[in-house]
């Protein structure tokens, strides 16, 4: 489809890229990457939206995070990381140039071979990415790895309503040439006028995928969203949280003074300030101390 002069849909809202009250404004009815956010700079399109719209609310800090976004773009979510946060690192793959090495002023990196150390990054970003990955379990076992614990893989991909499972579109040979088994399908790509080819059109499987390749815990978000301009097509935010790393046995107390403890808030009635009784009595419950009061109720 291409863009008319003629505005197709146009409404108020407020974007969460920009932060701004803003018109969200169509020429196209192909509203994924056309419907534009008329403040943004350089623009900004939904599922950049439905993604920052996201990070806000899981990582209202993230300015103060180590980042890292693989294959970012000149507007939108990649613009602003780019711009608050000093720990933010930008990746391409360019093929024929040593991972981890800089060309252009870009750090090459190949998304399943990373060269990064592990637990580097407290949040990795990717959009519309991992669909031309033709390993994806490698690429997200390395994302796994990088993140520190309780870090978040926060991105986007198409997912395929019309799909319950996850269809492949090609694959690589033995001899490492690319075998269709579609017909080639590519997606815009600033850094080659072919495109990349697309190799997966994921499905409803894809949570599941996931958490199969790696210990990711993993969240969907999907989004009927006209106030923040997330109204098209391939909307959806993949959300997987590294767990936190699991607090040592040496610093849990041992059994003589775990029951040192629980005696300390065997009777946590002594104060009838629920203020200070609620609390006790939740440490009490964790540690194993009887709970005399249980029943009683609270304000």
């Amino acid at each position: 489809m291409t863009d008319s002069q003629e505005i197709i849909a146009s409404w108020m809202g407020f974007c969460p890229i920009c932060q701004q009250n803003t018109r969200f404004t169509a020429r196209n009815t192909w509203f994924r990457d056309a419907l534009l956010c008329e403040t943004c700079d350089g623009g900004s399109i939904p599922r950049e939206r439905a993604l920052m719209l996201t990070i806000r609310q899981l990582l209202p800090h993230y300015a103060d995070l180590a980042i890292h976004e693989s294959s970012p773009v000149h507007r939108g979510v990649s613009r602003l990381l780019a711009t608050e946060a000093p720990g933010y690192v930008a990746t391409q793959f360019f093929p024929g140039v040593p991972p981890g090495t800089m060309h252009n002023g870009v750090r090459c990196e190949d998304l399943e071979r990373q060269t990064f150390p592990s637990e580097s990054f407290d949040f990795v970003v990717t959009q519309d990415v991992m669909e031309h990955v033709f390993h994806p379990e490698n690429a997200y076992s390395e994302i796994y790895r990088t993140l520190r614990p309780g870090g978040y893989h926060i991105h986007t991909t198409p997912i395929y309503k019309s799909n319950v499972e996850t269809q492949q579109k090609a694959r690589l040979s033995s001899n490492g040439s690319i075998e269709y088994l579609a017909e080639p399908e590519y997606h815009g790509n600033p850094l080659t006028e072919q495109g990349s080819l697309v190799i997966f059109h994921y499905g409803y499987d894809l949570a599941d995928l996931i958490a199969k390749w790696t210990p990711f815990d993993v969240e969907i978000r999907r989004f009927a969203d006209r106030t923040h301009g997330i109204t098209a097509e391939f909307t959806e935010v993949i959300i997987c949280s590294k767990p936190p790393r699991a607090v040592p046995a040496a610093v849990l107390p041992c059994a003589t003074e775990a029951a040192a403890l629980r005696s300390c808030v065997a009777a946590p009635e002594t104060s009838t300030f629920w203020r200070v009784t609620h609390p006790l009595r939740a440490f009490a419950r964790l540690i194993g101390a009887p709970d005399r009061d249980r029943g009683t109720r609270r304000p």
